[in-house]
């Protein structure tokens, strides 16, 4: 019997494996997506989760980061395509 991670959506608070979700993390000055060192953060790989969690900014809370990083326009798009990617579009 394997153990499966659950982690919780930032935006909507729903628990799923950490397999099926988006990572986001702090690292230094900037915020990067995917696996890696540094805090991080989860999101459903859904868009409306991702616009929420940039407009209410959830992610920044979740992140500890008090100000906007200059690549934060670019994770979002970065984040949007990695779900178009998971279902198949892009």
């Amino acid at each position: 019997m394997t153990h499966t991670p659950i982690r919780t959506c930032v935006a909507c608070k729903r628990k799923r494996p950490a397999g099926e979700m988006l990572r986001v993390r702090r690292a230094d000055a900037s915020i990067q997506c995917g696996v890696g060192a540094g805090r991080g953060a989860w999101l459903c790989p859904d868009e409306q989760c991702i616009t929420r969690a940039f407009e209410k900014r959830l992610l920044l809370r979740a992140l500890r980061v008090e100000s906007m990083p200059a690549d934060w326009e670019q994770c979002m798009g970065r984040l949007l395509q990695m779900t178009k990617e998971r279902d198949g579009e892009g």
